[in-house]
């Protein structure tokens, strides 16, 4: 599992699986899905990643494999925290570098 936010795009993904994406789903206006064929889970965009999105808020809608359910509570959560804690940096310091987190670091651009 891999995943990215983007402080400039206001945006994050995670990559569950590196199968092909044949639908996205709109889970809520800010969750959009990657579903594979089978349509299973293969991706998650946070369109406001400060927000926290409870895994089960996927899984109500979408088939995410028991391999991947913990990690991608953990992603999320993760991800919802660097954003956050991005938002009150930016909100504090307008001018500061736009930070971008990819993986298991933040990077500052």
């Amino acid at each position: 599992m891999h995943s990215s936010y983007d402080a400039t795009a206001g945006a994050a993904y995670i990559t569950v699986s590196s199968n092909d994406v044949a639908r996205t789903v709109e889970v809520t206006p800010t969750v959009l899905v990657d579903l594979d064929a089978l349509g299973v889970v293969v991706g998650v965009e946070l369109l406001r990643p400060q927000e926290a999105v409870p895994v089960e808020t996927i899984t109500q809608q979408c088939h995410v494999l028991e391999k991947d359910r913990d990690e991608l509570q953990k992603t999320l959560q993760h991800i919802s925290q660097i954003a956050f804690q991005d938002s009150q940096a930016r909100r504090d310091s307008p001018h500061s570098a736009t930070p971008r987190w990819s993986g298991d670091g933040l990077v500052t651009a």
